[in-house]
């Protein structure tokens, strides 16, 4: 069931066994699965089914060069489905330095590692629609692929990487029924 926090009676206490904050790609799939173990869900997400201009300005903010980058409140809808609202189907996996403290990089690093994500990545590429897991060039295609840059050998990422591009899959939608179908316990 999806409701609008303006719907629940004022000191109403919510009760799940699991919380998870954001409706986004993330927070869409991470209820979806667990919801498969036969654990109730609250997923918390700011915006509604449809964009709203006052709860978009909550992402409002700088960047440093827009040439660069779009400000946030251009790419990051703020709606049940997150981002796969007006997503592209642009899909990668994290490299492995990506979880990892880098001195260089204030704030860096996550309290999960590469290995932690890596099973679930083959799931998230199926929800996506974004074809096989393969994101090797020597394997993704037939007959394989020259070398982008010859004797030239990375140490932190593998140049043999590629991305998928899957059909724009808004995952409100595409989870749509498995999100309604229980209501969360109120009191």
């Amino acid at each position: 069931m999806i409701d609008s926090a303006d719907s629940i009676v004022q000191g109403a206490v919510l009760r799940a066994d699991i919380c998870v904050v954001g409706g986004g790609a993330a927070g869409i799939s991470l209820a979806m699965h667990l919801a498969r173990y036969g654990k109730s869900i609250l997923l918390l997400e700011s915006g509604g089914l449809k964009p709203d201009d006052a709860v978009q300005a909550l992402n409002q903010g700088e960047v440093v060069d827009e040439a660069l980058h779009s400000p946030p409140d251009t790419y990051r809808p703020r709606v049940l489905g997150g981002g796969t609202a007006i997503w592209g189907g642009r899909c990668a996996p994290f490299d492995p330095i990506d979880f990892e403290a880098r001195p260089w990089i204030p704030h860096s690093g996550w309290p999960i590692g590469y290995h932690d994500v890596e099973p679930y990545y083959p799931a998230a590429n199926a929800l996506c629609e974004a074809g096989d897991f393969e994101y090797d060039a020597r394997l993704a295609v037939r007959g394989g692929m020259r070398p982008l840059l010859r004797g030239f050998t990375p140490l932190h990422f593998d140049i043999n990487r590629i991305e998928r591009f899957s059909c724009p899959t808004n995952l409100a939608r595409a989870t749509g029924r498995g999100c309604r179908r229980r209501r969360t316990s109120a009191s």
